[in-house]
């Protein structure tokens, strides 16, 4: 079951909450947990071990630290849609659909998948592509394959 931005933020509000004491209602879209939450690289490993509990993913420690946030993938994902189908990266968010919502077609979804591929160094086989139907669809996708890309590498 796809879970939505804001399940995703609420359940790891609660974590961070468990972990460090800031209030959930701090942790949001676009800001860092370093930088802008001040989370220690200890809790940060906690944050990540309780995150993994919870969705089934790995996080390898050495990728704590260039963890983006979901804005930031949202952000890219934007303008790549909008090179492909000129529709303004302002309209990506997400919980918009492609087709029922930026009325994006299947030619171009694949070209966007292509694009997708390219910029995060992943393979979106063409059974997956079909299933994912949102903007919050893609960014998990993408988010789960570079944690199994960061763990097979670290199994080298």
């Amino acid at each position: 079951m796809a879970h939505t931005q804001e399940e995703i933020i609420a359940e790891l509000g609660q974590i961070v909450e468990e972990v460090t004491g800031i209030e959930p209602s701090e942790v949001t879209v676009d800001k860092s947990f370093v930088d802008d939450l001040d989370i220690d690289s200890l809790s940060m490993v906690e944050i990540a071990v309780q995150t993994e509990d919870k969705y089934g993913v790995k996080v390898p420690d050495e990728d704590l630290a260039g963890l983006r946030t979901v804005g930031e993938i949202i952000a890219e994902l934007g303008q790549i849609v909008e090179e492909v189908t000129g529709i303004e990266p302002s309209e990506v968010t997400v919980d918009k659909s492609f087709v029922d919502d930026l009325d994006i077609d299947s030619l171009s979804m694949v070209e966007i998948a292509v694009q997708t591929e390219d910029k995060y160094g992943v393979k979106v086989p063409d059974e997956d592509l079909a299933g994912l139907r949102t903007v919050g669809d893609i960014v998990a996708y993408i988010q789960k394959l570079e944690a199994e890309g960061a763990e097979a590498k670290n199994a080298e």
